[in-house]
């Protein structure tokens, strides 16, 4: 789960290619992530990522927190 307010972004361009070669080389080892956020890019964020990457990725506004902890157990 990814639990956050707000979204930062990378101090520099690096800190952004180095995430994203971490991402594709775990990616295809999790099967699912809740973004629990109000960020206008995190709520986003999951429908564009879901076309690049293999776990299923849901958005959770914060007072949704506990379903967003039931769907990553549920498995569903």
């Amino acid at each position: 789960m990814i639990d956050a307010q707000s979204f930062p972004g990378w101090r520099t361009f690096g800190a952004f290619t180095s995430h994203l070669r971490f991402i594709g080389d775990h990616h295809r080892q999790i099967e699912r992530i809740a973004v629990v956020a109000t960020s206008g890019f995190l709520k986003i964020m999951p429908h564009f990522a879901g076309l690049f990457v293999h776990p299923k990725i849901r958005h959770f506004e914060p007072e949704n927190r506990h379903a967003a902890i039931a769907w990553l157990e549920s498995g569903q």
